[in-house]
């Protein structure tokens, strides 16, 4: 009777594993391209762009 509710909250549980893991990974990925920037103010746009970066 109370498998349903079960799986319910599992499938919850699992909804806020998956927000919390993609918005941890969205703020190392934040964390990351700052440093990056910071790392390379010393070159111009140009230099980046002909280097052809990919993300």
């Amino acid at each position: 009777m109370h498998t349903e509710e079960m799986i319910k909250d599992m499938f919850y549980l699992f909804c806020l594993l998956c927000e919390a893991r993609s918005a941890s990974v969205y703020s190392v990925v934040q964390k990351i391209k700052t440093l990056f920037t910071t790392e390379v103010t010393e070159f111009t746009e140009e230099e980046i762009k002909d280097k052809d970066f990919r993300f």
